[in-house]
């Protein structure tokens, strides 16, 4: 459920995931994720904000060079696209969009992330913890919202309101005391939601959701004082995963793992119809999660890598002539 999929409908081959999860454990980077990211991105040059407006082709169809919203263009041989699956077909100015190599796949559904900062230690709370707070089947069927969110069908007067939430909660400092302060405690907290092309008629407020996570977490820790020790609170909301990362209908996992939005029907790491342009992320195979990520990015860089040399751009240094990663969102 935690990558974007229906776990009543998703493929069983998604099932061999907890087996090696079991066995190989987990792994938890010191500092938490963002010192993986700050790691990986240590020997790039990376510029913020500049959000891709097109990608330029050449008569061929071959990838030429990148256009900002700002008005700039980076020249380049190669685009690296990290960005949502659907959101590439506007950069390549198609009108349509398409999702994956299959008509059949859709988008994911989304979720609300909270992150909250309490002035004493939370008991009773592993690192990872799941919590279920009622039948889980309707709740998922509502999270999904089955029909497709290009043309969601709207009863007046007939919203299906949550049930009974299920969450997972990361608590990293039963870990590493250094994501909060002596004494303290940092959550992080995952809600699934419908995506906002459902969400019309699976109506919620992010209150009432709030509402049901702090209930939750005085069960979990025993604590009926919980919110007095409240003293930070951000919300990442659809509406941010569509704004700030250009999301197809604020989706939060790209495609949602059904059979045709799983492994080969996903996007290739080598785009077959536009040379030059790569893809990575969670909407290119092999799919979502951080480790299904960081194994596409690495098949990425192997193809591009291999073909920049064929093409007598890329020095068997790894020095290129004119080689850049683009398409940053």
């Amino acid at each position: 459920m935690f990558i974007g999929g229906d776990p009543f409908r998703v493929p069983a081959v998604y099932g061999g995931l907890v087996p090696l999860q079991l066995e190989s454990g987990g792994w938890y980077p010191d500092g938490g994720v963002w010192s993986l990211v700050g790691t990986l991105a240590a020997p790039l040059d990376i510029e913020f904000g500049a959000r891709c407006a097109r990608i330029v082709r050449a008569s061929s169809g071959a990838v030429r060079a990148v256009e900002l919203d700002g008005g700039g263009r980076i020249a380049c041989d190669a685009v690296v696209w990290n960005g949502d699956p659907y959101a590439v077909e506007r950069a390549l100015g198609r009108r349509r969009e398409r999702r994956g190599r299959s008509r059949l796949a859709r988008p994911s559904m989304s979720c609300l992330l909270f992150y909250f900062g309490f002035a004493r230690r939370l008991p009773r709370l592993a690192h990872h913890h799941l919590w279920v707070g009622g039948e889980l089947r309707p709740f998922v069927s509502w999270a999904t919202a089955r029909r497709s969110a290009r043309r969601p069908r709207i009863a007046r007067g007939r919203r299906r309101r949550p049930p009974a939430i299920a969450m997972y909660v990361h608590a990293p400092a039963r870990s590493d005391p250094s994501v909060a302060p002596p004494g303290g405690d940092a959550l992080a907290v995952l809600v699934p939601v419908p995506n906002l092309g459902a969400a019309a008629r699976c109506g919620y407020s992010i209150g009432e959701l709030r509402e049901q996570v702090l209930a939750a977490l005085e069960r979990i820790s025993g604590l009926s004082d919980l919110r007095e020790w409240l003293e930070v609170e951000e919300v990442f909301t659809p509406f941010d995963f569509r704004d700030r990362y250009d999301a197809y209908a604020g989706n939060a996992f790209a495609l949602e793992p059904t059979l045709f939005g799983s492994g080969w029907f996903r996007r290739h790491n080598r785009d077959r119809r536009v040379p030059g342009l790569y893809h990575v992320g969670a909407g290119a195979h092999p799919g979502a999660g951080i480790p299904g990520v960081l194994l596409g990015a690495r098949l990425t860089a192997r193809l591009l890598t291999a073909d920049l040399r064929q093409r007598g751009l890329l020095g068997p240094t790894g020095a290129g002539k004119n080689a850049a990663e683009g398409a940053r969102q």
